[in-house]
């Protein structure tokens, strides 16, 4: 009897279920946990713009100005030649 239990308990240990599988598994959990982190903070990020853009004047003005890429009268804008090349 106990002969076959440990039998038993050898296979499932190497089987296709067994020690590598959950292996396997619990790195894609923290895969998948370490992405979810990454997108927690970009949703914070978010977040954060969305009130601003809601809420304030000066960021709004800007975020249109930057989409729409205007300046306003009587204001300079300077240009990095080697910056637009990357």
């Amino acid at each position: 009897m106990l002969g076959a239990v440990g039998c038993y308990a050898w296979v499932r240990l190497n089987g296709p279920n067994g020690i590598a599988e959950m292996q396997a598994k619990r790195a894609a959990v923290r895969q998948l946990a370490e992405e979810n982190e990454i997108l927690e903070r970009k949703v914070i990020g978010l977040s954060k713009e969305t009130e601003d853009l809601q809420s304030n004047r000066e960021v709004i003005e800007l975020w249109i100005r930057k989409m729409t890429n205007k300046i306003k009268r009587n204001e300079t804008k300077f240009v990095d030649p080697s910056a637009s090349a990357h």
